[in-house]
Formats: structure tokens, C-alpha cells, sequence
């Protein structure tokens, strides 16, 4: 979102609010690029390092501009999400796993084939499997 502000009569200055396209958008470019670098590893753990370095690999061509300086995808990432972890744990396809004081981050696809993922559930089971709502 663009503004105007003109002082005293002067000329009128044009500044940035905001990012230059909805947050929406540039989280799908993230979501894109985070799943190709996943994809292409041949291991099937990626360290959170090694994932920001393909993130930024990938995405250096891509410039998103907030309050008229320009940005890359990982800096939008940490502005809009305040880590790429906590960007991808609104994922259900990203796990996230922490060994060795070293946080590892899966692409979850195939483990995720035929179940279903439940928001939100209140319903409580206990040990007689039985169903209290």
C-alpha cells in the first residue's frame, strides 16, 4: 500500500506501508521454493541450515520491497514469521525434528498418504476406546 504526503506545498513523496504484494502471495512463493529444495535433497532429513541456504539460492532472483526497501524471501520470512521453523510448522507437509542440539527439517508427503489431519478436535478417547464429545 502506497501513500502521498506533500509538505508545506512541496513536492509530494511516495512511501511504502507495507510489502509490495499480499503476504498470502509471497507465503506460496515460500511454501514453492521450500518444497522444490526439500524435493531435490537426496537425504531425507535436511538440517534447517542447509534448507535456508537453498531457500536462498533459490530465491535470489526474487526481491520483495517493504516500506521501500527491498528484501529477500528469507528476510520476509523472518519479518512476517519471526523464523522459517515457525513458518513451516503451519504446514501439515513439513515435520520438524531436533537431534543433537540440530533442528532437521522433513518433507512429509508420502507419511502423510491416506490419513486424515484433524484441526482442532475435542473429542477425547480414553483407554476402553471410548468416544467422549
Amino acid at each position: 500500500m502506497s501513500k502521498y504526503i506533500s509538505k508545506n506545498g512541496g513536492s509530494v513523496k511516495k512511501y511504502q506501508t507495507g510489502w509490495n504484494l499480499p503476504t498470502t502471495s509471497i507465503d506460496s512463493v515460500a511454501y514453492d521454493i521450500i518444497f522444490l529444495v526439500l524435493k531435490e535433497s537426496k537425504d531425507e532429513y535436511m538440517e534447517i541450515n542447509t534448507l535456508i541456504r537453498g531457500i536462498e539460492n533459490k530465491s535470489k532472483h526474487y526481491m520483495f520491497v517493504y516500506k521501500n526497501d527491498r528484501k529477500s524471501l528469507m528476510k520476509y520470512i523472518k519479518i512476517e514469521h519471526r523464523s522459517l521453523s515457525k513458518f513451516l510448522d503451519k504446514y501439515d507437509k513439513f515435520g520438524i525434528s531436533k537431534k543433537d542440539n540440530r533442528v532437521y527439517i522433513k518433507f512429509m508427503e508420502e507419511y502423510l498418504e491416506g490419513w486424515e489431519v484433524i484441526e482442532n478436535d475435542n473429542r477425547i478417547i480414553d483407554n476402553d476406546d471410548k468416544l467422549y464429545i
